[in-house]
């Protein structure tokens, strides 16, 4: 997974509202958020990871709908040790965003947004240059024998494709799909 770096005020124009990360929080999660501070409780901010690495995070840990702050703190700390087992380096100020803080929250969720638009784009790019045969090389193509293979990171998706038996440490084997 790519990192992104944000600061406060680097590149201003890149970063979004209040109104519209929660727009995109909504229509991403098909969720109805009303207050940015409410993603506060980290909640939200793993299903959406969740959606990028499917089972780096164990979903059954995650408190939905919770109150207490000690709650938050926990779907806070499953997220940062999920973003540091994929190798995202993010200091996530737990105390201050599950009280609600606003700047803290704000700057997350614009970094996060960036997260995820980053590594959605990645996963996109790796699709489409393996749907498209006229990107392939010639020394690439496909033959029934070889071994067919998808990121682990999107074996959800079905599409397939191939890489050398070397550069497949990441990668899962697909077997068959379910229709």
């Amino acid at each position: 997974m790519q990192n992104v770096y944000h600061t406060r005020n680097s590149q201003p124009s890149q970063n979004l509202s209040r109104k519209e990360l929660i727009k995109w929080v909504n229509e991403t999660l098909n969720i109805e958020v009303k207050q940015l501070e409410a993603l506060g409780s980290g909640a939200e901010y793993c299903l959406l990871f969740n959606r990028l690495r499917p089972g780096i995070i164990n979903l059954k840990k995650v408190k939905y709908g919770s109150r207490p702050q000690s709650d938050y703190q926990s779907n806070l700390i499953l997220l940062q040790h999920a973003l540091q087992k994929v190798g995202v380096e993010k200091d996530i100020q737990i105390g201050r965003m599950s009280v609600g803080g606003h700047r803290e929250n704000l700057d997350f969720a614009q970094w996060f947004k960036k997260l995820y638009d980053r590594n959605v784009q990645l996963q996109d790019a790796v699709f489409e240059n393996v749907s498209e045969p006229s990107k392939r090389s010639s020394s690439s193509t496909l033959v029934p024998s070889q071994r067919w293979v998808v990121p682990s990171s999107i074996h959800s998706q079905k599409s397939m494709f191939h890489l050398p038996r070397n550069h497949q440490r990441n990668f899962v084997c697909v077997c068959g799909f379910d229709n």
